[in-house]
């Protein structure tokens, strides 16, 4: 045993250690900060027949998002970071909305009494996130430290970190966004749901009647849905999203994000044609496949190359079928990709692969068309060795009979209309329009070819269809949104929803 006592630490170590202490109080202040802001910052109130929500987050870009499901977002640069304020719809009472709708003179009423439940919604907001953030800051410091005056340090750091923010917001406020909104999904016909925005910042009596419009039109909204089918009572579905025929429409990928982020969806799969000529330039245009954050399954469609094949092999989440079952979110895939390449209409279709082992250009394939449905047969084949699959994915609907009977779906595209039937064997045979708007040829029609694709509801416990919505969207210049609900083995009760105008 020592008989000398410890040395009392130098003034230098306990600055030291004071300075690391005091700086480890901030950032724990900040980081806990940041946790009690994602966390506890939402405040739900009722603007009307709309109950909505708003919070304030982290965000390096700021601004105000407003979340109208199932149409998309309403995006304002109103503010600098680094807060930005979002707000949703969370819901609508049906009966209140109907009353709305048959009777406009009540908007009267609404608009008054909307324009300051969303101002005391507005600051509430504010001041929860104030306190969440303290308490975040205060929370974390006081688990890491254990001393009080350190936690006392830690909320203050949140509390000046969050003052300051708000100052900035303040500063950099810009009136004048509210009235030059962007619009993203089905929002891109916004001025049909929200009105005329142009008049807004000039004084704020005109915001309260465009907010009682935007009451109204979502109002009748979501009255039309209310009267769409039910769908079954399954807690289990697996949502896929099924697009086609793209053609390098840039439009596509907006209305793609939307629908799968409102409807959650679990897996994207597109029957071909995401290119037009096939050519390695054109490969960019996939690389908006990675933002998505789902599986997307694909094959090859007749305006894809193998070039283009070899690009969408490179993207994480992208599933090729060539061939081979591929399980993807429980359910058993199957396809390959279109064994023409004819990016060119004026030239007859001429072969991209062999069929299989031995074949070559200038035997069995020398008729396009044979070439597809030996293609088609040898995946149903395929399908039958294995007992069957769930879901197979062919581009060209001409030969998707010889797949009845060896999947619950078999879905293509190519035609740049929808279609759908049931086989003998109950296999339903979905032929998907373009959800491109048929890309660059959307002008040669007289009127603009429309934008199409479909949800998909299966039981993840039994790879059966229990319902589907087909979406069409107004072609380039038309602002229409329609949503058909088809809930299978009840026919008749199929509703269109129209976004109001």
């Amino acid at each position: 045993m020592s008989l000398h006592p410890p040395h009392p630490a130098s003034p230098r170590t306990r600055r030291t250690r004071t300075l690391r202490l005091a700086g480890a109080a901030v950032l724990l202040g900040l980081v806990g900060g940041w946790l009690g802001l994602n966390l506890g910052g939402t405040v739900h109130h009722e603007v009307g027949p709309l109950t909505t929500s708003m919070r304030v987050l982290p965000s390096l870009g700021g601004g105000t998002t407003v979340d109208i499901p199932p149409l998309g977002d309403l995006v304002l640069d109103t503010h600098d970071g680094p807060l930005a304020l979002e707000a949703g719809l969370e819901g609508v009472d049906i009966e209140e909305a109907r009353e709305l709708v048959a009777d406009p003179a009540l908007l009267e009423g609404i608009r008054h009494r909307a324009e300051r439940d969303v101002r005391w919604e507005l600051q509430m907001a504010v001041l929860r996130a104030l306190l969440a953030a303290v308490a975040g800051g205060a929370i974390l410091t006081a688990l890491v430290l254990r001393r009080v005056r350190l936690t006392l340090a830690g909320a203050a750091t949140a509390t000046v970190a969050m003052v300051a923010s708000f100052a900035i917001a303040l500063t950099t406020w810009n009136p004048a966004a509210l009235a030059e909104p962007r619009y993203t999904g089905l929002l891109t016909s916004a001025p049909s749901v929200v009105g005329n925005a142009e008049d807004i910042v000039n004084e704020f009596s005109v915001y309260g009647d465009q907010l009682a419009r935007i009451v109204q039109n979502v109002s009748g909204l979501y009255t039309v849905t209310s009267d769409l089918p039910v769908l079954p009572p399954q807690s289990d579905l697996v949502r896929v999203l099924h697009v086609s025929d793209l053609h390098l429409a840039p439009q596509s990928w907006d209305v793609i994000r939307t629908v799968v982020q409102q409807y959650d969806i679990d897996v994207v799969v597109d029957s071909g044609d995401i290119t037009d000529h096939g050519s390695r330039p054109e490969n960019r245009y996939l690389q908006e496949i990675r933002h998505l954050r789902v599986p997307y399954v694909w094959v090859r469609g007749n305006h894809d190359s193998l070039a283009t094949q070899a690009a969408m092999r490179k993207i994480p989440n992208v599933v090729v079928l060539d061939g081979s079952v591929r399980t993807v979110k429980g359910l058993r895939f199957l396809g390959a990709g279109d064994p023409t390449f004819t990016p060119d209409k004026s030239r007859n279709p001429v072969p991209e692969v062999p069929l299989g082992p031995g074949t070559t250009a200038g035997e069995d394939l020398a008729h396009s068309q044979d070439a597809v449905t030996g293609v088609a047969e040898q995946l149903a084949a395929t399908a039958e060795s294995r007992g069957g699959v769930d879901v197979i994915v062919f581009h060209d609907p001409e030969p998707a009979d010889v797949f009845d009977g060896h999947a619950e779906m078999a879905l293509s595209g190519h035609l740049h209309y929808r279609n759908v039937q049931q086989g003998d064997e109950d296999t339903w045979l979905m032929t998907q329009g373009s959800t491109g708007g048929s890309g660059l040829r959307a002008l040669e029609p007289e009127e603009p070819a429309g934008i199409q694709l479909s949800v998909l509801y299966v039981d993840r416990a039994t790879a059966t269809l229990r319902a589907y919505d087909d979406i069409r969207l107004g072609g380039l210049g038309l602002a229409s949104a329609q949503i058909n609900r088809h809930v299978v083995d009840v026919p008749e009760e199929t509703t269109e929803l129209v976004a109001p105008e």
